[in-house]
């Protein structure tokens, strides 16, 4: 009976992007900059719509907090997790967030960050998202719900008109708002200046909402902006996880290939859209690697996805003793629980052609050879 409750569940959502939380007059901008496609107006407009009916409840939150939120003292310093898509970032977030004196963005708030802090406007749009939100993820069958945690940069984009999200909507551009968006040094210094304040917002919220002294990030696309978070947050702590190359760029493939029809506003290429993930995870990466140098000694620490998975409480203790956070005597049995919980979850399995095995490679051999990985042992190779 279980089951087929959540088969009806599942039949009635309606899956909606997260620009529904948009500021109004931003999502109208957006939106006229960037066109919608026949084909995709119905979903524009009841975005459109959603957004509209918010507008009320975002001026009365910015009038009753935004004041209170840049009052926000962090009491310790923030935690940032990096790494690319599809590396582990989600599960690790997951793993630390179980500490009781976590504080992050939740699903709700990453969709609906104008929305958060009154209870009247959490009331109303909370239960909308909850009857808009799939229960498991297309992309990799993970279970969602709208206190999860969550990625900031969906909620970043709902203040200012530049995000490299935009791409979910708008895939043909993706390496343009990479190079506009991601790190912001080739934007103006107005707009670059507006998503740091809006940052600072969305994580000051998050902790007026939670309560907690430890803000926890997972952003990957923060993995190419620690100057910038340096800036910010100059005693800030970081953790990159890293997964096998070619594990990544099957799994982020098959991410994007599931997500993105629930998502965009216009077609998508595919043949585009793969090889600008090649682009993307070739230069963040490298990013990645010609800016880690900056961060103080001490604040960083990198781990392998596969020691996370095969024993998760060691290296989740092996983080908190490294980068001097306190707390795992409370926290390490929840974290525990957590991954024994876990433990089960059936990852995605890939059969490929040798040919695109010989394709993903070269892209990715920099890579392979700094962290010494090989051809995944499991992965199915056809001829």
């Amino acid at each position: 009976m279980k089951g087929k409750t959540k088969y009806i569940r599942e039949s009635f959502r309606l899956y909606l992007p997260p620009a529904v939380g948009y500021n109004f007059p931003l999502l109208l901008r957006m939106l006229k900059k960037y066109g919608v496609e026949k084909g995709f107006r119905g979903r524009a407009f009841i975005i459109s719509l959603v957004s509209m009916i918010g507008v009320p409840f975002r001026i009365y939150e910015k009038l009753a907090y935004d004041g209170k939120a840049k009052k926000v003292d962090l009491r310790e310093p923030p935690v940032f997790i990096l790494g690319h898509w599809r590396s582990g970032t989600t599960h690790l977030h997951n793993l630390l967030c179980m500490d009781p004196e976590a504080s992050y963005v939740t699903t709700y708030q990453s969709v609906f960050p104008d929305q958060t802090l009154s209870a009247g406007s959490r009331f109303i749009f909370k239960n909308i998202m909850k009857m808009l939100i799939p229960i498991n993820r297309k992309g990799d069958n993970v279970t969602l719900s709208v206190d999860y945690p969550q990625e900031e940069e969906f909620t970043l984009a709902a203040r200012i008109p530049g995000c490299y999200y935009y791409f979910w909507y708008f895939p043909e551009r993706m390496l343009q708002y990479y190079d506009e968006f991601l790190t912001f040094e080739n934007s103006d210094d107005k707009l670059r200046d507006s998503f740091i304040n809006d940052y600072h917002r969305v994580i000051n919220k998050a902790m007026i909402y939670s309560g907690k002294s430890r803000f926890l990030s997972k952003n990957p696309v923060n993995t190419g902006r620690i100057p910038m978070l340096l800036k910010m947050f100059p005693d800030a702590k970081f953790i990159f996880i890293h997964r096998n190359p070619v594990d990544v760029i099957l799994s982020t493939r098959h991410f994007f290939d599931m997500m993105m029809p629930g998502l965009t506003l216009h077609k998508v290429d595919y043949d585009k859209l793969h090889n600008d993930i090649y682009t993307v995870y070739d230069q963040l990466i490298h990013r990645y690697l010609d800016t880690k140098d900056l961060i103080p000694e001490g604040n960083l620490l990198e781990i392998r996805y596969d020691d996370l998975m095969s024993r998760p409480t060691e290296e989740m203790q092996n983080i908190y003793d490294r980068l001097k956070m306190k707390g795992f005597d409370k926290a390490g049995p929840v974290i525990n629980a957590y991954a024994e919980s876990e433990k089960d979850f059936v990852k995605n399995k890939y059969a490929i052609k040798s040919s695109l095995l010989d394709e993903i490679l070269p892209k990715v051999d920099f890579a392979m050879e700094r962290w010494d990985y090989q051809v995944p042992d499991n992965l199915e190779i056809n001829s």
